[in-house]
């Protein structure tokens, strides 16, 4: 009456805390056992006690809780399940009108199937993403292991071989001088292999033909654009460049004859 607003829009927090219009602090174990007895009251079906407690334990309990909950197959259990669990401390009644009349929605056989099938899905594609994450992480180790141990190795062998050139330095002067073109050739044609030039790596001409062609027909098509364009300034330049065009046809000796 005081805002004169026809309505408050606040579904999501109402069922996170259905105690949201309370002016103080409502106790969970109070929400709770509220809701089951308006539950029960109003011949609530089973299931949509079972999706609105969870929505209301969300901020209170882990996932693992919901499977439980979802399983149950009265009041009477999903009051067990509540006051199972050990760190809320709830002591939860059953409600007095809760009896055969709160509809329990049974599944068949081919829906029970279907959802068997959804979850086994849900958990192979967990399972999978699992799997490559491990994978990328054993990669990775796999990678630091083998660069830590590479490094290692090749100051060794630097060490190794200053060590040994120094010992014979007369000898392979003379040798490195006569094989200096051969191995400069062998050093020089694993280079260009493993790094192509640019020319190697350019589209052959085949590639570009088609772009080639799409060029062309615009370029073209664009020029008899103009070239029409230029015709339709006026009656007169249409049926004469008409008449030029078909001067046997009868349609256009007419107009041009009115024209005239």
């Amino acid at each position: 009456r005081s805002s004169c607003a026809d309505g408050v829009m606040i579904g999501y927090g109402a069922l996170l805390d259905p105690s949201v219009f309370s002016p103080h602090a409502v106790p969970l174990q109070s929400v709770i056992q509220r809701y089951l007895d308006l539950a029960a009251e109003h011949s609530n079906r089973l299931v949509d006690i079972q999706r609105h407690l969870a929505w209301i334990l969300k901020r209170h309990v882990s996932a693992e809780v919901k499977p439980a909950l979802f399983s149950a197959a009265s009041v009477a259990d999903i009051v067990a399940v509540l006051n199972a669990l050990p760190h809320l401390g709830l002591s939860v009644r059953v409600p007095a009108a809760a009896g055969e009349h709160i509809e329990r929605i049974e599944l068949s056989e081919k829906q029970q199937r279907r959802r068997d099938a959804k979850i086994a899905r849900k958990q192979a594609k967990k399972a999978e993403r699992l799997k490559r994450k491990q994978q990328r992480v054993d990669v990775a180790l796999l990678h630091s292991s083998s660069s830590s141990s590479s490094s290692s190795s090749s100051s060794s062998s630097s060490s190794s071989s200053s060590s040994s050139s120094s010992s014979s330095s007369s000898s392979t002067s003379t040798s490195t001088s006569i094989s200096s073109p051969r191995a400069s050739k062998r050093s020089s044609s694993p280079t260009t292999a493993s790094h192509p030039t640019t020319s190697s790596r350019r589209p052959p001409l085949v590639r570009l033909w088609p772009v080639l062609l799409a060029g062309l027909l615009l370029v073209a098509f664009a020029a008899l654009t103009v070239q029409r364009d230029r015709e339709w300034v006026s009656e007169e330049h249409l049926f004469l460049s008409a008449l030029n065009v078909c001067p046997l046809s009868a349609k256009v000796q007419e107009n041009v004859g009115i024209l005239l």
